[in-house]
């Protein structure tokens, strides 16, 4: 999986949230996903359990591939 590939699947759970009342909230998580650095989307993907470890993204600058 890829950075932009974690980026849209975390704003596409996101869409629930606009609908069931938690707009706010859905909305500044939203932004944070939207403009986060490459670095940022992978920590932010690890904390809400997408992901669990950062080897898993294809192209994460941290992990050098051969």
């Amino acid at each position: 999986m890829t950075v932009e590939e974690l980026r849209k699947k975390m704003i596409e759970d996101l869409e629930p949230a606009f609908f069931i009342g938690g707009f706010g909230g859905a909305m500044l998580e939203f932004e944070e996903i939207k403009k986060a650095s490459k670095e940022k989307v992978i920590e932010i993907a690890k904390k809400k359990g997408y992901i669990k470890s950062e080897e898993e993204v294809e192209d994460n600058p941290k992990v050098k591939r051969f």
